[in-house]
């Protein structure tokens, strides 16, 4: 079984034990020491801390509402809590310090994993540099197209706004002309006066 050193250990080292220890079987009799587990459970809380703080730093650099961002605020939320928890005692079941030591390990991979989203978005949020042109930064990496920087550099179409002209006035119509449509011309008042009496 892989074993951590002492001080904290780096990436690589991590990641061998973090397979290891998801590669427990808790419903199994076959588990590691108490010691063992505990041991490990510590280690990944120190680097987990580490990582944490540099996550934390990272964050500022991107988009908070990126999906990135987002995401490194909920790993952040889950490691805040299991991070601050009570360590167990050298007296605790043997599947509970295994169960411990695995729960770290999958923080862990979640926080790296978190850690490589993060600065991918960095990345690509990171305005044109000298890879990308003349002028200096940091830019993408060679291979990345930088869509936002594209965008920028596509011209937006102008609108136009289009002037109307209004129908010109009806001409008059004669009297026994039918009307078609709504007409602006006053309508003539046709007074009928009554005959008298013995009139044909």
């Amino acid at each position: 079984m892989a074993a951590l050193s002492p001080t904290v250990p780096n990436e690589a080292e991590i990641l061998l034990v973090v397979e290891a220890a998801l590669q427990w079987d808790l419903n199994s009799t076959d588990l590691p020491p108490v010691d063992v587990a505990l041991d490990m459970a510590e280690q990944f809380t120190r680097y987990g801390r580490m990582v944490a703080d540099e996550l934390r730093t990272q964050c500022l650099r991107i988009p908070a509402d990126s999906d990135a961002g987002l995401g490194a605020q909920a790993t952040l939320g889950e490691a805040a809590r299991r991070l601050n928890l009570k360590p167990l005692a050298r007296s605790a079941a043997p599947r509970s310090a295994a169960h411990r030591a695995q729960n770290l390990a999958r923080l862990v991979q979640a926080l790296n994993r978190a850690m490589d989203q993060v600065r991918e978005e960095e990345a690509v949020s990171a305005p044109y540099g000298s890879c990308c042109g003349d002028d200096p930064g940091l830019g993408s990496p060679p291979g990345r197209v930088d869509h936002r920087a594209r965008a920028r550099e596509v011209p937006r179409p102008r609108l136009r706004w289009r002037r109307w002209r209004r129908d010109p006035a009806p001409r008059p119509r004669s009297v026994g002309e039918q009307a078609v449509g709504p007409s602006t011309q006053p309508t003539p008042h046709v007074v009928i006066e009554p005959r008298p009496e013995g009139t044909p």
